[in-house]
C-alpha cells in the first residue's frame, strides 16, 4: 500500500511539472510576441507632421490639420515663422521675407504739366478767376489722389490777398508789412522787402511786383530782387487801396470811395475819380472799359455799379443795383455782374444796357467764369450756363462766400478749409484743412497759405 501511494504521488508531481512547463512556455511565447511588436512599432518610420505654409512649424497639431494643407485655415504668424515653416517643409522655393523697416519709394505717377501763371488776384484783368491752361490738377486726378504738399515755408503772419505766381516765383504780401518772393520749385526765400501799410495781394507784370497800401499808396518792386522802384499816392483823401488790377501797362486801383489808374512803367498817375461808395473787389477791365462794383453801397447813398473809360477815366455810366453789386466779370465783349436778390445780369460794358437777366435767387459771394460756365458763390456754389441761362447744378455741401479759384475743370474754394469741386457735376472731390484763403493754381501746383493754431505757412500742393 505504501509503494502504491508513492507511485501515485510521483505521477501527480510529474503532471504538475508538465503543466508548469506549458505555462512557462506560453508566457515566453506571449512575451516574445509583445517584444517583437514593440520593436516593430519603435522602428516604424514616424508619419511626417503636416504643416500649413502660414503656420509656425512648432505649433501643436490639431484635428483640423489632418486634411490637405490647402484646406487648412490660414493663421497669421510673424515674418520669421515663414522661414521656419519653409525649412520644416524642405522647400527652398519659399524664402523668408525681409523685415526691413525702410519702405521703397512709391512709384512716381506720370502727370502732364502745362506751364502757366497766376499773376494777379483775379487771374486776369477780366477777373474770371480761371486758369484754363491747368492740365495737372484735373478733377480725375484730384478725385483719384489728393494732392499733397511738395513744400512748406513759414510765414511771419497771415497774408493779405492771395499769392501771385509768375516766372518761377511765388510772391505774397504779409500783414507784417513785408512782401516775400519764394522759389516756386522748392519754397526757398528769394527775397523779402518791407512795404509800409501793404494791404493788397501782389500783382506781377512787366518785371514788377505791384501792391497797394492802406494809406492809398501804390508801390512797385523789382520782380527779381525786391528793390523798390517807385511809389505813387493814388486815391483822393488818402483812402486806402483795397484791390488792384493790371492791364495793358496800366494799374487800376479801387478802395475807399474812389478809383484811379497809374502807368505801370514809372508810376505816373493817369486819372482818379470819386465813386462815393466803397469798392472792394478788383475792377474788371473789359476792352477799353473799367467796371467796378460798389459793394456795401446802398441806394440811399447813390450808385453802386460804375463804368469808366480805361484810358481817360471818364465816367460812362453808373446805376444802383439793389443794395449790392457783386463782382463784375468780363465775358468776351460783355460784362456780367450779380445783384443781391436779383440774379445775374449780362450787359454792354460801354453803355450799361442789360441784354439778359438770369434769375438765381441772389448771391452774397463772388463770381468766377470758366468759358460760358459761371460759378456763383453764396452759402454754396451754383453753376450757370451763360449761353442758355440754364442752371447746371447747385451744391450746399460746399459752403462758400469767397470768389472760387478755377483751374482746368476744378473749382477750389476756401470757407476756412479748402474744398475741391468737380466743375462738371458740382461734386466735392477733395478736402484740405486750415486754408487761410483761396489758392493760386499754376503749372501743376496749388499755392495756398495755411494756418495751424497761431503758425502760418505757405504750402505748394501737387504730385
Amino acid at each position: 500500500m505504501a509503494d502504491r501511494s508513492y507511485i501515485q504521488v510521483g505521477r501527480a508531481a510529474q503532471a504538475n511539472s508538465g503543466r508548469s512547463q506549458i505555462r512557462i512556455a506560453t508566457i515566453a511565447i506571449v512575451a516574445s510576441l509583445i517584444v517583437a511588436t514593440l520593436v516593430v512599432v519603435n522602428h516604424r518610420p514616424a508619419r511626417p507632421q503636416r504643416v500649413h505654409p502660414l503656420r509656425v512649424a512648432s505649433a501643436p497639431p490639431d484635428e483640423a490639420d489632418e486634411g490637405p494643407p490647402d484646406t487648412m485655415p490660414p493663421v497669421f504668424v510673424p515674418p520669421d515663422g515663414y522661414k521656419r515653416a519653409a525649412e520644416f517643409m524642405g522647400s527652398p522655393k519659399s524664402p523668408a521675407p525681409t523685415t526691413s523697416t525702410t519702405q521703397a519709394p512709391p512709384r512716381p505717377r506720370p502727370h502732364q504739366v502745362c506751364p502757366s501763371s497766376w499773376a494777379q488776384s483775379g487771374f486776369d484783368a477780366a477777373q474770371t478767376h480761371d486758369n484754363a491752361e491747368e492740365c495737372t490738377l484735373t478733377a480725375a486726378a484730384v478725385g483719384a489722389q489728393r494732392p499733397t504738399p511738395r513744400w512748406r515755408s513759414s510765414l511771419p503772419g497771415p497774408l493779405v490777398g492771395s499769392p501771385a505766381v509768375a516766372r518761377g516765383r511765388v510772391v505774397v504780401a504779409s500783414a507784417d508789412q513785408t512782401v516775400t518772393a519764394f522759389d516756386a520749385a522748392n519754397g526757398r526765400v528769394l527775397w523779402k522787402a518791407p512795404v509800409a501799410h501793404v494791404r493788397t495781394g501782389p500783382s506781377v507784370d512787366g518785371g514788377r511786383v505791384l501792391v497797394g497800401g492802406a494809406d492809398g499808396t501804390l508801390s512797385a518792386l523789382d520782380e527779381s530782387s525786391g528793390r523798390a522802384l517807385w511809389a505813387t499816392a493814388m486815391l483822393p483823401n488818402n483812402d486806402g487801396i483795397i484791390s488792384i488790377t493790371v492791364s495793358n501797362g496800366r494799374v487800376y486801383v479801387a478802395g475807399g470811395e474812389g478809383l484811379a489808374a497809374a502807368d505801370e512803367a514809372g508810376g505816373r498817375l493817369a486819372w482818379q475819380t470819386v465813386t462815393h461808395n466803397v469798392v472792394l473787389d478788383p475792377p474788371a477791365v473789359v476792352g477799353s472799359t473799367v467796371v467796378a462794383g460798389g459793394r456795401w453801397g446802398a441806394v440811399a447813398y447813390g450808385p453802386d455799379l460804375f463804368a469808366f473809360d480805361a484810358d481817360t477815366g471818364a465816367e460812362l455810366w453808373s446805376k444802383s443795383v439793389n443794395l449790392m453789386a457783386i463782382t463784375p466779370v468780363g465775358w468776351g465783349t460783355k460784362v456780367v455782374y450779380g445783384a443781391y436778390g436779383d440774379g445775374i445780369s449780362v450787359a454792354d460794358p460801354r453803355t450799361g444796357a442789360v441784354e439778359r437777366t438770369i434769375s438765381t435767387g441772389g448771391s452774397d459771394g463772388g463770381l468766377a467764369l470758366a468759358g460760358t460756365k459761371l460759378i456763383m458763390a453764396g452759402g454754396g456754389l451754383t453753376a450757370i450756363d451763360l449761353a442758355t441761362g440754364r442752371q447746371l447744378w447747385t451744391t450746399y455741401a460746399t459752403p462758400a462766400t469767397s470768389v472760387p479759384t478755377i483751374a482746368g475743370d476744378v473749382a477750389w474754394v476756401s470757407p476756412n478749409n479748402g474744398i475741391a469741386v468737380d466743375l462738371s457735376t458740382g461734386r466735392e472731390i477733395a478736402w484740405f484743412p486750415e486754408w487761410g484763403s483761396n489758392p493760386a493754381v499754376a503749372g501743376g501746383s496749388l499755392y495756398v497759405p495755411e494756418r495751424l493754431t497761431d503758425t502760418w505757412s505757405l504750402a505748394a500742393y501737387g504730385y
